[in-house]
């Protein structure tokens, strides 16, 4: 005896979908899960970064910086065009960055 499978396709995941909110929870639980605390940088590491900023503002270099924003971290890279200390802003090329967010420094 033959027995042929039929597949229902789609039809078969509908139950896993059947509450409306039930994806868009399980999606916030992942968003969530995700979000991190803002790195506690020493005095040392604060140190490092200024110089680092000082000495690639004077010779133009490339630089990679990793922002904390709202419990992730993002990553911008530029030459700095210019800085404002009583905004406490640092100008990019391309953006705008917040001195007082910005976790690491890196020259590319």
């Amino acid at each position: 005896m033959v027995s042929r499978y039929h597949d229902r396709k789609m039809l078969k995941w509908l139950p896993f979908d059947a509450l409306e909110t039930h994806g868009e929870t399980i999606k916030s639980l992942y968003r969530e899960r995700e979000l991190t605390e803002k790195p506690l940088l020493s005095e040392d590491t604060l140190v490092q970064m200024q110089y680092t900023l000082e000495t690639a503002y004077m010779q133009q270099q490339t630089l990679r910086f990793t922002v904390y924003d709202n419990g992730r971290t993002r990553a911008y890279a530029g030459v700095i065009v210019g800085y404002d200390p009583q905004a406490g802003m640092i100008l990019l090329e391309t953006a705008t960055l917040a001195a007082d967010a910005i976790v690491a420094i890196e020259v590319i």
